[in-house]
């Protein structure tokens, strides 16, 4: 699953890698138990190494805005089952003075790099 929000700090593309446990806009804890972080589990290297090569500028941050787009991301994130077959769950923050079709190439450059790493379901025998 890839979430796409706006960045208000980065000036190109950015893979959000982690997420906080706050409520959006206002920094407080949402929940009285839980991870404090919460950890992407999308191929955030393969995403912003596939943005580049579309000649867009990106990287990829620990740090997490103060959104909604941060706070989906934690809540997506803290429900998954803890074992290796954990679905990719990522961010991608577009620039905020971007146009429609470079949001558009970076969607489908981050997005494809996710589907890259799927693993195949297996076949009801």
């Amino acid at each position: 699953m890839l979430l796409v929000g706006r960045s208000a700090r980065a000036p190109g593309f950015r893979v959000q890698m982690r997420a906080e446990v706050r409520i959006p806009g206002g920094g407080k804890r949402f929940v009285g138990t839980g991870p404090s972080i919460a950890r992407s589990t999308a191929p955030v290297a393969d995403m912003v190494r596939a943005l580049q090569a579309a000649g867009l500028q990106a990287d990829a941050s620990s740090e997490a805005e103060d959104d909604v787009g941060s706070y989906l991301l934690y809540r997506l994130l803290s429900e998954l089952p803890d074992n290796p077959d954990a679905p990719a769950i990522g961010l991608l923050r577009t620039p905020v003075p971007a146009d429609e079709a470079a949001i558009s190439k970076g969607v489908k450059a981050a997005a494809s790099a996710m589907a890259r790493r799927l693993t195949p379901l297996s076949r009801p025998a």
